[in-house]
Order: C-alpha cells, then sequence, then structure tokens
C-alpha cells in the first residue's frame, strides 16, 4: 500500500474556485447565426413581401373574326350531303337537303293530312270573306239611299226656308206701310190687325222650316256618322277575314313546298364542327356544322365572374391551359387581355358558348402567343373549340396581409 504526504491529500480534495465558462464550437456559432438570418428575412418578406393572387377561369378557343352557324328553319332527315369537314365554300353553295315528309301510323302523310285540313279551312275562310263583302255592300246600299232621301228633303226645304223668308220680307214691309197709313186715318184698324196677323202667321211657317232644315241636317250628320262607323267595322272585318284567308293560303303553299328543302352556306369559309350526315335527324335551334373564315387567328375567350373582375385590365399576361394538352405534359402558355365586356353576362342570357355560364360574369377575349402546341417533333395546331382553363391575376398581397385577414373578417361579426 502506497502512503501519500498530507499535503498531497489535501491537494486533492482542494475544490475549484470561481465560474466555469464553456465555450461553444465553431460550427454551433454558424448554425445559429444562419437560423437567426433565416428568421430575420422571413420577418422582413412577409411584411415587405408580395405575391400574385390569381383567380383560375373557365374559357374556350375561337377565331378571332366571326363564324357563322348552320341551322335548319324546320326538323327533318338529312336526305343529302354535298360536302365534308374541311372543305372550302362559297356563299350560296349547296351544302345538304333535309326531307320533311312525316309518315302516321296508319302509313298516310302527315303533310297531305295538313293539306286537306287547309284545304278545307281555306274554303270556310273564302265564304266568310264572301258573307262579309255582301253584308257590308247591302248596308252600304242603304245608307246610301238614305243620304239621297235626306239631301232632297233638304234641298226642298233650304227652297221652302227661302220662299218663308221672301213672304215674310214683304210681309213686314206691308204691315210698316200700313202702319203709316193707319198714323194718317187713310186705313181702319181692323185692316192693319189683319196684316199683323198674317205677320206672326208667316213667322210661325219660317220658324217649323227652319226646324226642318235643323232636323233634317241633324239626321245628315248621324248618317254620316253611321257610313263612317260602318266604313271602319267593315274594314276591320274585311281585313281579319282577308288576312286568315291569306294566311291559310300561305300556309298551304309551305306544306306543299316544303317536303323537302336545301340549305345553302350564308359566306365564304372552310366546313368545320359537322354534325350530320345522311339519315341523321336535323333539329330546329341545333347546330349542325359551322363555316370558319378562310384565315382567322385564333383567340381565348374566358368567364370572368364579377367577383374576380375589379383588379383585371386590358394588356394583362395570363397563363393559358389547354384541357386538349394536359399542362403536367405540354406545359402552360400565355396569353395577353385584348378586351373585356362592358356588360355583364347573366346565367339567364342565351349567350352562345361551349361552357355554361353559372354566375354574373364578364367575356374576356386573350390574344394566344402560340397558335399551336409542338410536341414529339410536330406542331399540332389548336382547333375552334377547344376548352381550357385560365390563371388570371387579380391583384397583390403581402403573406402578413393574407395571415391577417380572416382575421379581420372574423373580427367585423364579432
Amino acid at each position: 500500500m502506497f502512503e501519500y504526504r498530507k499535503e498531497a491529500l489535501e491537494y486533492q480534495n482542494r475544490r475549484v474556485d470561481g465560474e466555469i465558462l464553456i465555450l461553444p464550437s465553431i460550427k454551433y456559432q454558424a448554425c445559429v447565426c444562419l437560423v437567426v438570418m433565416w428568421l430575420s428575412l422571413m420577418v422582413v418578406w412577409s411584411i415587405w413581401g408580395t405575391f400574385n393572387k390569381k383567380e383560375t377561369v373557365l374559357g374556350w378557343v375561337e377565331p378571332s373574326v366571326g363564324v357563322a352557324g348552320v341551322f335548319v328553319p324546320r326538323s327533318g332527315k338529312v336526305s343529302k350531303v354535298y360536302v365534308q369537314e374541311g372543305d372550302a365554300v362559297t356563299a350560296g353553295d349547296l351544302l345538304f337537303e333535309v326531307d320533311v315528309t312525316t309518315s302516321l301510323n296508319d302509313g298516310s302523310s302527315l303533310d297531305e293530312n295538313l293539306s286537306q285540313r287547309m284545304q278545307e279551312r281555306l274554303a270556310i275562310a273564302k265564304d266568310n270573306l264572301t258573307i262579309v263583302n255582301k253584308r257590308y255592300e247591302s248596308k252600304e246600299r242603304q245608307l246610301h239611299d238614305k243620304l239621297l232621301v235626306l239631301n232632297k228633303s233638304l234641298e226642298s226645304i233650304l227652297e221652302k226656308e227661302l220662299v218663308a223668308s221672301k213672304r215674310l220680307e214683304i210681309s213686314r214691309d206691308s204691315l210698316q206701310r200700313l202702319e203709316r197709313l193707319l198714323a194718317k186715318g187713310f186705313v181702319t184698324k181692323t185692316d192693319f190687325q189683319n196684316s199683323e196677323l198674317e205677320l206672326l202667321s208667316l213667322e210661325a211657317d219660317f220658324q217649323r222650316v227652319r226646324q226642318e232644315k235643323a232636323s233634317v241636317e241633324g239626321e245628315l250628320k248621324q248618317a254620316g256618322l253611321e257610313k263612317k262607323l260602318m266604313y271602319e267595322e267593315a274594314q276591320r272585318e274585311r281585313n281579319a277575314a282577308s288576312s286568315e284567308f291569306h294566311f291559310i293560303s300561305s300556309e298551304l303553299v309551305k306544306i306543299s313546298s316544303e317536303k323537302s328543302y336545301s340549305v345553302k352556306a350564308t359566306r365564304d369559309g372552310i366546313v368545320a364542327a359537322m354534325d350530320l350526315y345522311v339519315g341523321a335527324w336535323a333539329f330546329e335551334q341545333k347546330k349542325t356544322m359551322t363555316i370558319l373564315p378562310h384565315r382567322y387567328q385564333l383567340i381565348a375567350k374566358l368567364i370572368l365572374p364579377v367577383s374576380a373582375s375589379g383588379f383585371v385590365e386590358k394588356g394583362q399576361k395570363v397563363k393559358l391551359r389547354y384541357d386538349s394538352f394536359p399542362f403536367q405534359k405540354y406545359g402552360v402558355y400565355e396569353g395577353e387581355i385584348r378586351t373585356i365586356s362592358e356588360v355583364v353576362t347573366l346565367p339567364t342570357d342565351h349567350y352562345s358558348s361551349p361552357i355554361s355560364i353559372i354566375e354574373p360574369s364578364y367575356i374576356v377575349a386573350v390574344d394566344i402567343e402560340q397558335q399551336g402546341i409542338s410536341a414529339f417533333g410536330r406542331h399540332y395546331p389548336l382547333k375552334p373549340g377547344a376548352t381550357l382553363t385560365a390563371d388570371v391575376f387579380v391583384g397583390d398581397q403581402s403573406l402578413i396581409d393574407w395571415v391577417i385577414e380572416p382575421l379581420k373578417v372574423a373580427g367585423s361579426y364579432l
């Protein structure tokens, strides 16, 4: 066993006085600095940094100039087709023919049955027109005879009035002379009174003649009014009967001539989106084909909801993704806003588009920078009617605003 000196043992048992400082390694210090710097940059970016807010909307591709849709005026079966998709046509060229003859269950033709019924209705309308004409011709003759009689009566009364007026004037002159003679005593008072009575009788006759004149003039006026009203009533009934007659006649001609009809091109262009063949049914209000212009530039039409249209303006860039070319494989393409419609399009408006409008929206036209897709060493042109989705940038927003905005909205309801 070893023996130690007492001083050595005391030294071993003595504790170290003071504080211990452990210095970190240089790697640790560098990591801490990097974390602090990253957090500082994140705070600065969240306060002053911004990002683009975008709205994803639906749209489609169409020519920048108008296209002509081909519709049929009456549903029927296609009997002949003269063109194929991709053919060039000029205005007036025959496109196809439609047979509208319909057969009933008993084997008879619907058009023949309609024609027979129209013939019966036409005969009835013709008889009604004849009856109306005869009835008012009779009334017109009666009123004409009545007016002749009243005019002759008025002429006779006017002559009587003239005679009565002259007799009354002569009687008044005579009475004045007798009054002067009576004052001188050359005639008796009885003669003067008899002259007065004669004057009164003539005045009464004159008044009766004038009353007869007024009565006949009133009857003439009433007869003239009756004649005017009769003419108006006769014109209405004749017009109604004549309109029915001509309408039935035109319908009869229409039925006879429209057992089949031809559809022609309304403009020069190229046949596209053809949806018919021999034996197929062509329905009213359904487009059978489209005629595209020979030269055109494709544009995109976007349905931009009103809620996202506040900061969208002409010249703004948009990102386009075509449904027929998945963007994960063929990429995203750019476009530039050409126009924004001034009027809101409602879901109830009958806007012609391949995509339904489900909320109030503006229609945005976008110029497409690339008119096709390049893939596998080939160029695939875009086709009118192709659907797409687009990212429209609707404004800038900072990260802190993006975080705080929901809190502000929630606080407004408290």
